[in-house]
């Protein structure tokens, strides 16, 4: 039973079950381009800043402060009130 047997099998299935071998297929999918993309990020200053003169951020680093300046933000926004506020 090859794939186009296989693919023919699933489309006479309820719609459910098809849905279901998607989400799986994409879950996978994703799993091994992540773990593909994680395995070849380097984690140490060593491995990031090769030269001594080179004084470049980790991608970490520059994700850490872009996470912590929005909520920083929007605690600021908070105690002011102007989350609350509908913009017209």
């Amino acid at each position: 039973m090859g794939l186009i047997d296989k693919i023919e099998d699933l489309r006479q299935k309820p719609e459910r079950t098809r849905k279901k071998v998607l989400f799986l297929t994409v879950g996978l999918c994703m799993i091994l381009v992540l773990t593909f993309w994680v395995s070849n990020l380097s984690f140490g200053k060593n491995k990031i800043a090769k030269n001594a003169g080179d004084s470049q951020p980790s991608p970490w680093a520059v994700l850490r402060k872009t996470f912590q300046s929005g909520i920083s933000d929007f605690k600021a926004k908070f105690q002011t009130g102007e989350v609350y506020q509908k913009n017209e």
